[in-house]
């Protein structure tokens, strides 16, 4: 939209009164009479080009809410008002937003393992995630089998994590009786998990690399974590 700017010299508008206006007001007496009391009648004939230097944008239905405005938020032409059309638009980006909120949000990072005995591993999300999965490169999920002192998971409650590392929950694999350990973590808002894997035979480079292996760390191998919001 644009101001109107007037030149400033007087014929920016004009007045035009009723056909008979001598015959009604016959004095200027009877004229200043009229336009102090009963009112004078007359008729603005709008901007004048000669007397502006920039016209300005009409302030008018087709400007300011027109039908094919009014049609697209409510499916017919009302002649409603610009106010009535904030209000619903207002009401409808809420239920838009409502609707957006109650669906799942998924979402998908992958990377691929380094091989690194106990290297912390990292993974942001824009959102936080509800529950989390760890896929192999073939498309799998990651196979874990629990047993009388073992412990695995390739799917967890990511509210069941805390924010020091724990050999107690989140993904991967430990082993009580062989001392191997997967630990998890995540960042105080949430949307960082952070995860290493560890034993307490350090001096034994198998138990090491069973580390890595059940911490999805395996070098060249890719990983994908998908993380349900």
């Amino acid at each position: 939209m644009r101001d109107t700017i007037i030149k400033g010299a007087g014929n920016s508008r004009l007045l035009k009164s009723v056909p008979n206006a001598l015959t009604i007001y016959p004095t200027h007496e009877a004229l200043m009479q009229a336009v102090s009391t009963s009112g004078w009648p007359v008729d603005l004939l709008g901007l004048q080009a000669a007397g502006v230097e920039q016209m300005g944008t009409d302030l008018n239905k087709a400007n300011l809410l027109s039908d094919a405005a009014e049609t697209a938020i409510w499916g017919n032409a009302a002649n409603r008002t610009p106010d009535a059309a904030l209000k619903q638009l207002r009401s409808l980006i809420a239920t838009a937003q409502n609707t957006a909120n109650g669906r799942a949000n998924i979402q998908v990072v992958s990377y691929v393992g380094t091989g690194v005995y106990a290297e912390i591993k990292t993974l942001t999300f824009s959102v936080v995630p509800k529950i989390l999965m760890v896929f192999f490169e073939n498309g799998h999920l990651s196979y874990m089998i629990p047993g009388v002192y073992t412990s695995g998971a390739a799917v967890c409650d990511y509210s069941t994590l805390g924010t020091e590392f724990d050999i107690e929950t989140g993904l991967g694999f430990f082993d009580n009786s062989n001392r191997f350990y997967r630990s998890n973590k995540k960042s105080a808002d949430g949307k960082t998990y952070s995860w290493r894997g560890v034993t307490d035979y350090e001096s034994n480079q198998g138990q090491k690399d069973t580390a890595i292996t059940w911490s999805f760390n395996v070098s060249g191998k890719k990983y994908t974590f998908i993380a349900i919001s």
